[in-house]
């Protein structure tokens, strides 16, 4: 007979309390049944836990959303810096910039204008009203904007090649295209001024009878009927530049364009005075001082004091002949007995400096330009130079001087100084403009190379 007793000491069950542990829970059952019932079936309250765990399960729970977001690459709207605010808002500048003078002339600048032209306040072009902006400046990283004309029918092509300065690459910043309509929008810019030939097309804002549109056909229209009329312009410039790629320039092409340049800002104004007031040692005597008006007539005032007034001849000169006395006249047009405009021109002091101008800031290779350089007092003011030798130009970099000359004004009296120059190779690299005369302080003039078609 099997004695169990005996048999339990020499194989103990291996674990001799769970049986006890059993009962134990069994019995927290049983109560806890109990309770549940007494509350109405209601839920135990689950166990709270400690304040540390808390924090580390939501820290956890931020490192996790973070780490989800940085690999989406979905941080929320990404802060631009002051470089890009300030590139963006040079950029949207230039383009409306671009569409004013378009508005205005019926075309974009060319490549060979550039930028420049719509800071410029030299400007020969029908239509033109600018300048449309104060400053063409450098992007922040300071490389220039890039401009292209690109096609007749194409919108022009606007960037900063960005921080890295390389053009093509995912950092270059363009341009909002739809910029250059703004101006033809909303005309308030214009102060009611608008090209003679666009008057009557040009809607005011807040005419709702004409959709945007509309409008923007007709003034497309009337610029192609503007190009039209403008053909034989086209033609002759084209003639000329051919004439500039010939080998040299002569004489009489080189005096006409000097004259061309000279005459240039003398051309815009309404009023004008075409002779110099610097007559040194000729105090008191009889000087002829000669003016352009696009109006009736004229006065003259000498040091404020007035000279009297005059109609116009029929070659829309007027002439008075008055002592001279250092200091300044002043012309004031009128027409039908209303100011329109004026201009004054003051003595000119002892000659301090030169004052050098190119047709051209870009040459493409082979290609002609031409510089007009004046004999100027310390204020610019440009001194009757017939006594002054005559200034040295010269070239430095991948050029040569074609043609120079010298001669006196017709109207002013001033000595004119001119030459020719062409780019000779050498692509990519600035050529250098200078131009001196003795005792004077030299001018110079950088020429950058133009990317050519």
């Amino acid at each position: 007979m099997v004695d169990f007793n005996e048999m339990r000491k020499k194989f103990p069950p291996k674990d001799p309390g769970k049986k006890k542990r059993n009962a134990a829970i069994k019995r927290i059952a049983q109560e806890y049944e109990m309770k549940k019932a007494e509350l109405g079936g209601i839920k135990a309250p689950a166990l709270k836990k400690g304040i540390v765990f808390y924090i580390v399960v939501i820290m956890g729970m931020l490192m996790v959303a973070s780490l989800i977001l940085s690999v989406a690459g979905k941080g929320g709207k990404r802060f631009a810096s002051k470089q890009e605010q300030d590139v963006q808002k040079s950029l949207s500048n230039l383009a409306i910039a671009l569409g004013r003078f378009r508005y205005h002339t019926g075309d974009w600048p060319t490549d060979e204008e550039g930028l420049d032209i719509l800071a410029s306040d030299k400007v020969i072009k029908r239509g033109w009203n600018g300048p449309y902006i104060r400053k063409v400046v450098k992007d922040p990283w300071g490389n220039p904007y890039i401009y292209m004309r690109g096609r007749e029918e194409d919108l022009p092509t606007l960037f900063s090649a960005g921080p890295d300065g390389k053009i093509g690459t995912p950092d270059d910043r363009m341009a909002d295209r739809k910029l250059y309509d703004e101006p033809f929008k909303d005309i308030s810019w214009t102060k009611d001024w608008m090209p003679r030939g666009l008057r009557g097309y040009v809607l005011a804002q807040g005419n709702h009878e004409v959709s945007d549109q509309e409008m923007k056909r007709r003034l497309e229209k009337e610029i192609a009927d503007i190009k039209a009329r403008n053909r034989k312009t086209i033609a002759e410039a084209e003639e000329r530049h051919n004439v500039f790629m010939t080998s040299s320039v002569s004489e009489e092409e080189l005096k006409k364009n000097i004259l061309a340049m000279y005459s240039a800002p003398i051309g815009k104004k309404k009023v004008a005075i075409l002779t110099s007031w610097s007559f040194e040692d000729k105090e008191g005597e009889a000087v002829d001082v000669i003016a352009r008006t696009e109006g009736d007539g004229a006065e003259l005032f000498v040091n404020n004091e007035s000279a009297g007034t005059k109609g116009i001849s029929p070659e829309g000169l007027i002439d008075w002949s008055v002592p001279y006395q250092a200091g300044e006249i002043k012309v004031i047009g009128y027409k039908d007995a209303h100011p329109i405009a004026e201009d004054t021109v003051r003595s000119a002091f002892r000659a301090s400096s030169v004052k050098l101008e190119a047709t051209k800031k870009r040459l493409g290779d082979d290609e002609f330009a031409f510089a007009l350089a004046t004999i100027c007092d310390e204020d610019g003011v440009a001194v009757p130079g017939a006594q002054i030798a005559d200034v040295e130009f010269s070239i430095e970099g991948p050029g040569e001087l074609v043609s120079t000359i010298s001669f006196i004004e017709e109207y002013s009296g001033l000595r004119l100084y001119g030459g020719a120059f062409r780019r000779t190779g050498a692509s990519g690299e600035a050529i250098i403009l200078n131009a001196k005369a003795p005792n004077l302080r030299p001018a110079r003039q950088i020429i950058d190379w133009q990317i050519s078609d």
